[in-house]
C-alpha cells in the first residue's frame, strides 16, 4: 500500500490554500509521467494533477477545475 501524506504549500495567489499531496509508485510510472511532461511540454507536477483529475472525473464522476471540486 502507498503512503499518503498532505503538505499545506505556500500558494502563489495568497487567498488560495493549496495542499501537497503525495504518493509512492513504481518508477515505470514516475518514468512515464516524465516522458508524457517532456512531450507535453508541461512540469511533471502539472502533468500529474491533470491525470489525478482525470481519473476523478472517469472513476468517481468529480470535477476539478482551477484546483477546486465542482459540484
Amino acid at each position: 500500500m502507498s503512503k499518503h501524506t498532505t503538505n499545506k504549500t505556500k500558494p502563489k495567489n495568497p487567498n488560495c490554500i493549496s495542499e501537497q499531496i503525495t504518493f509512492r509508485h513504481s518508477e515505470s510510472v514516475k518514468s512515464k509521467l516524465v516522458a508524457l511532461s517532456l512531450e507535453e511540454n508541461m512540469g511533471i507536477a502539472d502533468i500529474s494533477r491533470q491525470i489525478f483529475n482525470e481519473g476523478l472525473k472517469a472513476r468517481y464522476n468529480v470535477i476539478v477545475r482551477g484546483n477546486q471540486v465542482v459540484e
